[in-house]
């Protein structure tokens, strides 16, 4: 019979739920549709030009309607319903860096759709008929009816009201402290905003507040707590575009109470779980509530109120729900005064013994509520970074396991190549052609090594240099070994967070930090996999427990160059340094006749010396009456230019004829003194621009370049520097022809009747030896924050010279390669270092002191006629034995500084010992690569290129392509590195021209900057050249060696275009 009843019972509310629910629905797509339709004209308000005036118009036309926007009338939930709310487990994790004052608190998960703050309450609430388009909308209306209160609550923290109030009016845009004051009245209760102390902002207190309704006395039992989190992990949020290593919330949530529970008076533990039968308590009063589903007593049972008894209350849990939802706040208000009054009653008649009792009872429940939920807390706090750890160790297992498969795989292809061309070589008896599958086998082995998977560039997450990604170790952030040895250097801590808001401010923060306060570098990180690179240097450093050399911790951050002086002119680079150096870089030959093609090289010296700025304040900028009274236009060039290409036609127009007067066509010039332009180039391959030329391409530029000077010197060394000053001051002062052409006149007649302004500077030099402060006074640009030069003794881990400068040349944005002069000027010295270095060994051995008497008695009358005579060949080393041994000791120590024409000479002893000991060379072989055809050059150099893919589309024109090699010389460098080196091991050393015994080869440029290789090769045989002589009589071995040198010597120019795909 109970079971009968109760099923019956059961069916009629399902079916009066199934009816309620449906109704429901349709009431709430209703309301949810005339809301979006309002917010639709919202938001048209608020693109007009007069918005403010729009949006009001509107806002009082949808306030007419008086039972739409009616007063909300809501009873929000305090406690978690895990029938209703669902945990955010991402922002539970936040929670945990919030105040401990909410940590307890259970986090709800909430749409995150843009409309997330409105999207919380929705949660809250997920039977009721209001929608995240309501809550917008009435928020709206709520800031247009009192903009005087939120600008003076919150326009100095979070910005101007118009725009907040513009950006308000649009849906699933994102909300801030605007919306969630007006929130405050709009559900007419107290609003908690809560933030995650990550990073600290200035406005964090704020962040951090209650806001209460400025028109309704709200009670303290209605209150919403608003959670400031983000959809991602913390290391995600940092690195998401925008934020530049910031944490900035994208997300809000509600804060709920936990389950509360209290004992029976049998001493047993009940939940107020919405599955079990509900008591409803008034604190210690007998009085009490049972609600239950399962039957109801009959309707006209009465109940005595008595204080020592209980009465069954048999509404039903959904119809109770009801009638509060649909109390007025009078009505709802009494019923509170009510309990209150009650509770009151029974704690006034209750004895000393009992209340005692009472509040022991209390305080060990609360203290075992306390330990329950800490231990809870902790123990799912545990379960979560176990899981996660797992989850990290099983995905980084699986890519370990997938890459040492990989590597694996192709070791074991090499061994089995490299055993057949072994087998090969054995087999193969010299002289004869070369057998056509070891050709095939070598061939393949080049490709491999010049493939994507082996020249691939990562950059290190530590110290931003771009190395080889196959010497690198791929690391998840919190488990890189020894990470406490990366916290950034104490120097650093307040310089680096003021670059990062200047970064910020422009989109280019190329840091971020971790929470152990290390920094790493965005471009090293792999947000998909949340792993980081790290480079060779730096992973055997942080295995031995050592602070990586080229870390921040070292103190070895440089910055990020701002965009102001990114666009600074040469000239604005030297006036804003304090020192600045005498040097004289030169541009190179170009076919495109313009400078940004063409290379540059150092001729000479550099000498620094330190800007008098007194003196540049008085005379910069000049004064009207100084400037010239007319504009002198000089044009330096290939070709004279066309009359079309001087001015638009819109300016040729105004003048005089609609054309250039005459006047101005008689001052202009032409100069052409290209004769030595080719002497360097005799015999090499050709330019490959110019076959660009030939084919059409034309640069893009109109801008003449000044790319012929006075004079053309392709070797640098037939021209003095005063003749190179001295042309240059003619030209610029528009002197004659004659003086222009012919060298030696120096005259400076047509100079004396205009002024020449220069910047003056200081008399002394610059120490540059062991000086930290000289690198940052002379290059401002490339060290902005006054950080990561050489010599700073600061650092823990000292740093060579020749180190630093291979770091920052490998240095991710590549500022210091593109740099016009940085690396003439550390060539430079580390040239002079070399030859001081070499000098004092010298000097300190024991037979140079005789040396240094007899070079004292010297005068520089006999060390010029010696110079004289050595420049006309006519110089006898028996003539002058003083100046012989001068000479000798000059050798000595040139020949150990790199690039010297000593150095070059010293290799001459090299290859005769080479020859003594393996007998004269069999082959001599030039290797030009063409850098400017070479897709690994242009990877290098930074252009987003896969070399085992090619796509047309993305390979640059020639000319760009020009422009690219010659302001990557670090990048074209490790190019020609690479193929020579690839070339040799994989071709030459492994018998494609033979067996090889041994090889010497020299490096060189050309006239327009490239590399190129000359090498001597030793055939791997015993023959004597009168044995060779003999042998050729032989004809078996004449055969074979005339068909080995036509297997090895060719001469096909289809074959050459061929070759430079193969090899490029």
């Amino acid at each position: 019979m109970y079971n009968t009843d109760f099923n019956r019972n059961e069916n009629f509310w399902n079916g009066l739920y199934i009816c309620q629910n449906q109704s429901s629905s349709c009431e709430k797509c209703e309301r949810a549709h005339r809301f979006e339709q309002l917010l639709s004209h919202l938001t048209l308000a608020s693109k007009a030009e007069n918005y403010e005036e729009r949006i009001s118009t509107t806002v009082v036309a949808i306030c007419a309607d008086e039972k739409l926007m009616a007063p909300l009338q809501l009873i929000l939930p305090r406690e978690f319903d895990e029938r209703k709310h669902i945990v955010d487990s991402m922002a539970q994790k936040y929670l945990q860096q919030a105040s401990k004052s909410v940590q307890h608190l259970v986090p709800i998960k909430s749409v995150a759709d843009g409309n997330c703050l409105f999207n919380s309450i929705i949660s809250l609430l997920p039977d009721s008929n209001l929608s995240a388009v309501e809550l917008r909308v009435r928020t709206v209306i709520e800031l247009v009816k009192n903009k005087i209160y939120y600008v003076n609550q919150c326009s100095n923290h979070v910005g101007p009201f118009e725009e907040a109030l513009r950006r308000t009016c649009n849906n699933n845009t994102f909300s801030e402290l605007y919306e969630i004051v007006a929130l405050a009245n709009v559900l007419q209760c107290e609003v908690q905003s809560v933030y995650p102390y990550i990073d600290y902002r200035a406005e964090m207190k704020i962040m951090n507040q209650m806001y209460k309704s400025a028109e309704t006395l709200v009670p303290n039992s209605r209150r919403v707590i608003i959670f400031w989190s983000s959809t991602e992990d913390e290391i995600s949020t940092r690195t998401r575009p925008g934020n530049h290593g910031i944490w900035n919330p994208n997300h809000f949530v509600p804060l709920l109470e936990q389950y509360r529970s209290y004992r029976t008076e049998d001493n047993e533990r009940v939940s107020t779980t919405p599955e079990s039968p509900r008591k409803a308590t008034s604190k210690n009063s007998p009085a009490s509530f049972i609600q239950s589903l399962e039957f109801s007593p009959p309707p006209n049972t009465t109940k005595h109120k008595d204080s020592a008894e209980t009465y069954f209350e048999t509404i039903p849990v959904s119809q109770a729900a009801s009638n509060r939802s649909s109390e007025s706040e009078d009505q709802r208000n009494a019923r509170l005064t009510e309990q209150r009054k009650r509770s009151v009653s029974n704690r006034s008649s209750e004895s000393e013994d009992q209340r005692n009792a009472r509040l022991t009872e209390q305080r060990k429940r609360s203290i075992s509520n306390r330990l329950s939920h800490s231990q809870q807390r902790k123990t799912a706090r545990l379960t979560c970074r176990q899981q996660h750890l797992k989850e990290i160790e099983s995905v980084g297992r699986k890519q370990l396991m997938m890459k040492q498969t990989q590597i694996m795989s192709i070791q074991g292809q090499r061994r089995v190549l490299e055993r057949k061309k072994q087998a090969l070589i054995d087999q193969y008896h010299w002289p004869a052609a070369i057998p056509m599958q070891l050709k095939e086998c070598c061939l393949q082995d080049f490709s491999d090594h010049m493939s994507m998977s082996v020249l691939r560039q990562s950059i290190c997450i530590i110290c931003n240099v771009r190395a080889s990604a196959n010497t690198m170790k791929e690391y998840a952030l919190q488990n890189i070994p020894h990470s406490v040895k990366l916290s950034c250097h104490a120097d650093l801590i307040d310089i680096i967070p003021k670059s990062q808001q200047t970064a910020q401010n422009e989109n280019t923060s190329s840091i971020f930090f971790s929470l152990s306060n290390a920094v790493f570098y965005k471009k090293g990180y792999n947000t998909l996999a949340k792993t980081g690179n790290i480079c060779q240097e730096c992973n055997r450093a942080l295995a031995k427990d050592q602070v990586p050399i080229f870390s921040a911790a070292n103190k070895m951050w440089i910055g990020d160059m701002p965009l102001v002086l990114q666009q600074l002119t040469i000239a604005e680079e030297k006036l804003i340094s304090l020192y600045r150096h005498n040097s004289c870089v030169i541009k190179l030959h170009s076919p495109f006749h313009h400078h940004s093609t063409a290379q540059t090289a150092l001729k000479g010296n550099v000498i620094t010396f330190m800007h008098n700025m007194s003196n540049i304040v008085t005379s910069l900028p000049l004064d009207v009456e100084d400037l010239c009274d007319t504009l002198k236009i000089v044009f330096v060039g290939a070709d004279i230019p066309n009359r079309v290409e001087l001015l638009n036609e819109i300016n040729i127009a105004k003048l005089p004829e609609d054309d250039v007067p005459e006047s101005i066509w008689t001052i202009i010039e032409r100069i052409e003194n290209a004769a030595d332009g080719d002497v360097e180039r005799a015999g090499y391959t050709g330019d490959p621009l110019v076959d660009a030329v030939t084919q059409g391409e034309a640069h893009t530029t109109n801008i003449f370049p000044i790319t012929t000077s006075a004079i053309l010197d392709v070797n640098g060394t037939t021209i003095a520097s005063k003749d190179i000053g001295v042309h240059l001051l003619h030209k610029i002062k528009n002197s004659s022809s004659k003086a222009l052409i012919d060298p030696s006149d120096i005259s400076t007649d047509n100079m004396e009747n205009e002024d020449v302004y220069v910047i003056p500077r200081s008399n002394m030099p610059v120490n540059d030896c062991a000086n930290p402060e000289f690198l940052l006074g002379l290059f401002p640009t490339l060290f902005p924050y006054g950080c990561g030069a050489p010599y700073d003794s600061t650092r823990p881990s000292p740093v060579s010279l020749n180190q630093h400068i291979r770091y920052l040349l490998a240095y991710e944005d590549q500022r210091f390669e593109k740099h016009h002069s940085f690396m003439f000027v550390l060539f430079n010295i580390m040239q002079r270092r070399q030859a001081c270095w070499n000098a004092s060994l010298m000097a300190s051995r024991p037979y140079f002191q005789d040396t240094a008497t007899d070079l004292q008695t010297l005068t520089s009358k006999e060390i010029e006629t010696a110079l004289i005579s050595a420049t006309s060949q006519t110089f006898s080393s028996i003539t002058n034995p003083r100046v012989n041994m001068l000479m000798k000791r000059i050798r000595t120590v040139g020949g150990n500084v790199m690039g010297s024409a000593y150095s070059r000479a010293s290799l001459r002893t090299q290859i005769h010992a080479l020859i003594f000991n393996q007998g004269l060379p069999s082959i001599f072989m030039t290797i030009n690569p063409a850098d400017i055809h070479s897709r690994v050059a242009l990877y290098f150099a930074g252009v987003d290129l896969d070399l085992d893919t090619i796509l047309p589309e993305k390979i640059p024109s020639t000319y760009e392509r020009a422009q690219i090699i010659a302001s990557h010389p670090v990048a074209t460098a490790r190019f020609f590195n690479v193929l020579i080196s690839s070339i040799l091991k994989c071709m030459v050393e492994k018998g494609v021209l033979g067996p090889i015994k041994a090889y010497f080869g020299t490096v060189e440029n050309q006239g327009r900057g490239s590399l190129h290789l000359h090498i001597l090769m030793w055939l791997d045989h015993d023959l004597t050249p009168s044995q060779l002589k003999e042998s050729v009589k032989n004809e078996e071995f004449r055969n074979g060696l005339l068909g080995y040198l036509e297997d090895i010597i060719k001469q096909d120019g289809e074959f050459r275009r061929i070759g430079v795909i193969a090899f490029g």
